[in-house]
């Protein structure tokens, strides 16, 4: 259609709307015309046999956990809603145009756990609910959430959460931590070791509190040094030179 042709920015938007049949022009304008990106916390959930209902709610995310400007509180971003569960990546995708949101999405058990944002597709930060919390710590230290990108950007969004003012709680990290024990993944010990690395910084200048840690990160990394070892082999492949350096 432009071929040997001048564009501007918003006809490429409209060729991949006219192809994909989504609003890529009223999406990307809410992500290329306004400063940083959204935090999405989800406010509460009900969980059911088949099913669990959250509502959420998206704001300006500033890093630094300063007060949110009076100017920046109507910031809105049309977010593409993608979650996965134990049953995979879910199919259907929401967005979220406004301020709060309902959405409900399937389940095959009661007890099953919920991501969002699944594969880390959106530049943005995700604030679970405590329960919700719990439950991806435990398919992780299971092994349910295969997604490498799933659990270390699980993990990199708390991180920024507890230094972003505390929107969550130093407590709250650390039990997710502890779900990575079996965490063999080159990516994802990159995110760990930064997380780790720190709370150290933090966490060193109360010796007994620092105990307290560095026997935690222990209990961490020692199952990884069963696996790859401090020696080096022969026939390591790439990765597990990284991960044993990382180590």
């Amino acid at each position: 259609k432009y071929a040997y042709g001048n564009t501007e920015t918003l006809d490429l938007w409209q060729a991949w709307e006219d192809v994909s049949g989504l609003p890529v022009a009223e999406m990307m304008a809410s992500w290329t015309e306004q400063m940083g990106f959204p935090l999405l916390k989800v406010v509460k959930e009900e969980w059911h046999d088949d099913k669990v209902v959250m509502e959420l709610e998206q704001s300006w995310f500033l890093a630094d956990g300063s007060e949110i400007p009076e100017e920046g509180k109507s910031k809105l971003w049309t977010i593409p809603i993608l979650s996965c569960t134990p049953a995979g990546t879910q199919e259907d995708m929401v967005l979220m145009r406004e301020k709060t949101a309902s959405i409900t999405i399937p389940l095959k058990s009661k007890s099953d756990w919920v991501k969002l944002n699944a594969g880390q597709e959106v530049p943005m930060r995700v604030q679970y609910s405590e329960e919700m919390l719990g439950r991806l710590a435990k398919a992780i230290e299971a092994k349910e959430l295969k997604s490498p990108s799933d659990r270390v950007g699980l993990i990199m969004d708390a991180y920024a959460l507890v230094k972003a003012n505390q929107i969550m709680s130093p407590e709250s990290l650390i039990k997710l931590l502890s779900g990575y024990k079996q965490e063999d993944d080159c990516v994802v010990w990159q995110g760990l070791a930064d997380v780790l690395g720190g709370l150290e910084s933090v966490l060193s200048e109360n010796e007994k509190i620092a105990t307290n840690f560095y026997s935690f990160a222990k209990a961490l990394v020692l199952p990884l040094v069963g696996k790859v070892g401090w020696e080096a082999k022969q026939d390591d492949a790439h990765l597990t030179s990284i991960l044993r350096g990382i180590m």
